[in-house]
């Protein structure tokens, strides 16, 4: 779905942003060490999400913002799904440890930062939580145009159906896209619920990364979907293979045309 049928990432070769191509590359990483840290906590798994976070800061600092609200949300859902504070604590205490330790590899460059422009420039963001609504709309509409589509009309519709299978199964990991898509939107109008830092991240870096979340809730769908017809046909005596080799040719048949 993200290669073959959402617009983006692919559209960004047209751009030649490799640099945050890259950074996307980096970011699957970062979001596979954190999930492994989170779930079982270990001191390979921190230094392994610590030094995959540096990479992260040293590829694209605008997409590191984007990992930080996947990790958050993350971390959060965890915690009021679990409620148990000996493990929250736990948790915490490892995270904390990574976040210090990435700091610590990334320590040269951040204090280079200091000493340039962009901390004067991001403080000059933070300086105001008011943001008139006109200049904020043109300024999406002209970072937008000739843009293709952030998420297509039926792909946000199959991640709805994701989200309510999700809910109605009380999958927590998967209500965490929906919450990382709400920051992802958030980061371009922060102004709307009184925070700073309008402008800082644009609407096209921002709203872009929404081919990570919503793809995911649609393949959660539709790998809901293939087990019930898997489900339903072993149960009139059809064999489910012969089910999944269709639905495999579908998606190939998607693959072609996409």
């Amino acid at each position: 779905m993200v290669a073959f049928v959402s617009a983006l990432p692919a559209f960004y070769v047209s751009w030649g942003r490799y640099t945050q191509l890259t950074g996307q590359l980096v970011l699957v990483g970062v979001v596979a060490a954190w999930i492994n840290l989170a779930e079982e906590p270990n001191w390979r798994a921190g230094l392994l999400a610590a030094i995959m976070t540096a990479a992260m800061i040293l590829t694209h600092y605008l997409v590191t913002i984007s990992a930080a609200l996947f990790v958050f949300s993350y971390l959060v859902a965890q915690l009021l799904a679990e409620r148990a504070s000996d493990r929250a604590l736990q948790r915490m205490g490892w995270a904390t440890a990574t976040c210090l330790v990435a700091l610590l590899l990334t320590a040269p460059w951040l204090l280079n930062v200091l000493d340039g422009y962009l901390a004067r420039i991001a403080q000059s963001y933070f300086s105001s939580t008011q943001t008139p609504i006109q200049p904020a709309l043109m300024d999406i509409t002209a970072a937008t145009a000739g843009t293709p589509p952030f998420t297509r009309g039926y792909m946000l519709l199959g991640a709805l159906v994701g989200l309510g299978i999700a809910a109605w199964r009380r999958d927590w990991r998967m209500i965490v896209p929906l919450a990382w898509s709400l920051g992802l939107v958030l980061l371009v109008v922060p102004y709307v619920v009184g925070l700073p830092g309008s402008g800082m991240i644009d609407a096209l870096t921002a709203l872009s990364a929404l081919y990570l979340p919503i793809p995911t809730l649609l393949g959660y769908a539709l790998a809901s979907g293939q087990n019930w017809l898997v489900q339903q046909s072993e149960q009139r005596g059809l064999h489910g293979r012969w089910v999944t080799r269709g639905i495999l040719g579908l998606m190939l048949g998607i693959v072609v045309w996409g």
